[in-house]
């Protein structure tokens, strides 16, 4: 069952799910009740069958996200999964794409660094205010490295939000994979969602699975992972039915993914 939330709008369309992050007012700004919302989407996002891939946008035109509401802090502790807004925080294994609608701010680039694709709008802006309000820029530098070059990264972080990024440095750089007129942006997002929830779920997930991992890996042991998720493929049902299905010209009926499956 679909839940109803105060700062964050959650619908599901063709196996497609949207969260977009609601607080227009406050520039979507993650506050103490977004902070305890954005779990209970993500979660629900992986516990139904019937989500195959997410979209994670901001409410308007101006901001994406600008981080934490200074106003009414996210309470967290001295635990690292105290922060859990993204999908990869959750432990998330459907794709998601970020559809960047505006300015992407501090906290606000954790959404972008975990997405596994990331389309902006061409007058989005990204930069990291942490350290002018004597914060430590850690975690979604610590992210975005993974997708981008480190000095460029480091320029963001120390600056403290006096060096912002365009839509278009970021894609040259490699954090952003598509810039998008903003009335293109959710046609795009919709329409790579549905290419990805047109194929096995199963394959999607231990292909997502495989690929992060090399991030994280050295190579002979990315490379182990990544057959050994093969060959759990290989004895998956979804094999045979695409092979039948390509042979005899018709859409395939893919198995419902268990949480055995990756």
């Amino acid at each position: 069952m679909s839940r109803s939330f105060e700062t964050l709008d959650y619908a599901v369309r063709d196996g497609i799910a949207v969260l977009t992050l609601d607080r227009e007012a406050r520039h979507n700004a993650v506050n103490s009740v977004m902070n305890r919302e954005l779990p209970m989407a993500w979660q629900q996002v992986e516990a139904d069958p019937d989500v195959r891939v997410a979209i994670v946008t901001g409410r308007g035109t101006k901001a994406f996200c600008t981080g934490a509401d200074l106003g009414d802090l996210p309470q967290t502790d001295d635990r690292l999964d105290s922060i859990r807004w993204t999908a990869a925080q959750n432990r998330v294994t459907k794709p998601v794409i970020a559809a960047i609608n505006g300015m992407a701010i501090g906290g606000g680039l954790h959404f972008p660094a975990d997405a596994d694709i990331v389309l902006a709008a061409d007058h989005a802006t990204f930069f990291d205010s942490h350290v002018a309000v004597g914060l430590v820029a850690a975690l979604e530098p610590i992210a975005m490295a993974r997708r981008m070059p480190i000095g460029a990264v480091l320029k963001m972080a120390l600056t403290g939000g006096r060096e912002r990024m365009t839509a278009r440095e970021m894609h040259r750089l490699g954090f952003v994979d598509e810039v998008l007129s903003a009335d293109a942006l959710m046609d795009r997002a919709f329409a790579l969602a549905a290419m990805i929830a047109q194929n096995s779920p199963t394959a999607v997930a231990r292909t997502k699975a495989a690929i992060w991992a090399a991030k994280e890996l050295p190579l002979h042991q990315a490379l182990d992972n990544g057959w050994r998720l093969i060959q759990a493929q290989n004895g998956h049902p979804d094999l045979a039915e695409g092979i039948a299905a390509f042979g005899e010209k018709r859409a395939p009926v893919w198995a419902p993914r268990g949480p055995e499956d990756l």
